[in-house]
């Protein structure tokens, strides 16, 4: 497993067109204005139906945090027990999978460089007052989803960690699947106002992308199931 650098330019080229139009005045109006219509039109689907911010409120929670753990968890057993390669070598993959994702999330998370690299954005629900929040029968508190640092989104950045993996370890079809289970949590945030959209399209996809090339088109997986192979043999 070496440098595969035709891939590699390929994902940053992908990457740096995103972060141009990002930054790029003319192309960052557009997208502006989508973040506008967009939160809007999350946010209509936050009726005045309590069960429905009952549905809405335990997508964005912790609980479902751990259910979608576990959601992960059988995919990866699926990915094991498939019988295109060694046993071991994919259960390496995804030792290694969890520890580059943990390992790549904890700056964007905590620490000083969150504060360097993650601008000041105020999410839609602290931007419009009209953004309807979550009701307090739900919730207890009346803004819960508030936050001040919305851009990139972990949730989104996590997601699509996962989703990317799915793809370049099975191909499309399994992609699309992880894709499909992963849209709850990522749709929750912006139907209650704590993201938008380019919180998750500009932000947490090209950083799961960059982060996600080095792990498949560089010799780091090889060389982590080499150094921990004799272990990983004894499972």
């Amino acid at each position: 497993m070496g440098w595969q650098f035709k891939k590699l330019i390929r994902v940053y080229t992908v990457f740096l067109v995103l972060v141009l139009i990002f930054l790029i005045p003319l192309t960052r109006a557009l997208i502006h204005l989508i973040d506008v219509k967009g939160a809007y039109f999350f946010n209509s689907f936050l009726t005045e139906n309590l069960f429905w911010h009952t549905v809405w409120n335990f997508l964005r929670s912790s609980k479902m945090d751990w259910c979608y753990d576990f959601i992960i968890l059988g995919f990866a057993i699926y990915y094991v027990r498939t019988k295109e390669r060694a046993y071991v070598r994919k259960i390496a993959e995804c030792v290694f999978l969890l520890i580059f994702t943990v390992v790549c999330f904890l700056p964007l998370h905590r620490g000083p460089i969150q504060k360097m690299v993650r601008p000041l954005r105020i999410c839609p629900l602290g931007t419009f007052d009209d953004i309807k929040p979550l009701s307090k029968k739900v919730t207890g508190e009346s803004r819960k989803g508030y936050t001040d640092n919305s851009y990139p989104s972990d949730h989104g950045y996590t997601v699509f960690m996962f989703i990317f993996a799915c793809l370049f370890l099975r191909g499309w079809k399994f992609g699309l699947s992880a894709f499909f289970v992963s849209m709850p949590l990522i749709c929750a945030r912006f139907v209650t106002g704590t993201h938008w959209i380019s919180d998750v399209t500009m932000g947490s996809i090209p950083i799961a992308l960059f982060n996600m090339s080095w792990f498949f088109y560089s010799p780091l997986r090889g060389i982590f199931y080499a150094v921990n192979k004799s272990y990983l043999k004894r499972i």
